[in-house]
């Protein structure tokens, strides 16, 4: 926090002549945090935030603002989405036709923020006109981001070149950092099978499926790494449908995805 703090302050102050001194009396911290953050947690953010020197004391608590990652992306979705005209129809999703859905006095909403650690899903009713949200579920938060699709990943090279020349556990690390930035990203279909490129042309290893430098992973394989985030995507969404407050009709559903972050 010091540091992101100080490259701010630098920033600021080399760009905008004068305009530090106006605001560094007056500044509001916001910090959002994973939707399954609780009290403890939370405390910690504000401690750091201390610490870090961005609060003289903890009389100055009240300059620190906690939003969690579900309501963050809310925001971000009704600025850049919803109040737009591309959603004045609603989105037909759900098991409801699109004529139901307009008879109802609001809609349902569901943000799904599938980030690096955690995936956080949240619900809210959503009224158009004039715009207003409430939430309707407590938020979701699985620990099932990115990172863990590339933790699996890891386990599968290791087992498959098992007994090859290219077990070492530095030349899976290699492999394992090249599939979380090329080959994970480039994945679409089950059918089609992925290259992780890692080598040269001396490369080779047919029993292994590795030609040319580059190891060759069925479709189903990398289907199979992603299938536990898929399915706790799922599950976490129908529990929303479950205990929603009020039986909204679900017409838009929102993914957002950050940038990932190999965590081995």
């Amino acid at each position: 926090m010091r540091y992101l703090f100080q490259c701010v302050r630098t920033y600021i102050q080399e760009s905008h002549l004068n305009l530090w001194g106006s605001v560094e009396n007056s500044i509001e911290f916001v910090f959002t945090h994973s939707n399954g953050w609780e009290g403890l947690q939370q405390q910690q953010i504000r401690r750091a935030a201390e610490l870090a020197g961005l609060i003289p004391s903890k009389e100055e608590q009240s300059h620190v603002h906690l939003l969690t990652e579900g309501e963050a992306s809310l925001h971000f979705c009704i600025t850049n989405v919803i109040t737009s005209d591309a959603f004045s129809s609603p989105i037909a999703v759900s098991d409801f036709p699109v004529e139901e859905v307009n008879q109802s006095g609001s809609q349902g909403v569901v943000i799904i923020d599938a980030g690096a650690g955690t995936i956080d899903l949240s619900a809210y009713s959503m009224q158009l006109s004039p715009p207003s949200f409430e939430e309707i579920a407590p938020a979701e938060c699985c620990l099932q981001g990115s990172v863990f699709v590339t933790r699996r990943a890891h386990d599968l090279l290791k087992n498959k070149l098992s007994g090859s020349n290219y077990s070492s556990p530095e030349m899976i690390a290699q492999m394992t950092s090249i599939f979380d930035k090329t080959t994970k990203l480039r994945f679409r279909k089950p059918g089609e099978p992925s290259y992780v490129k890692f080598g040269t042309t001396r490369d080779n290893d047919l029993e292994y499926d590795i030609r040319s430098g580059q190891l060759k992973l069925t479709g189903q394989d990398i289907a199979g790494l992603f299938e536990p985030s898929v399915k706790a995507i799922i599950e976490a969404f129908e529990q929303q449908r479950r205990v929603a407050s009020t039986p909204v009709n679900v017409s838009g559903l929102f993914l957002i995805c950050r940038p990932t972050m190999t965590m081995m």
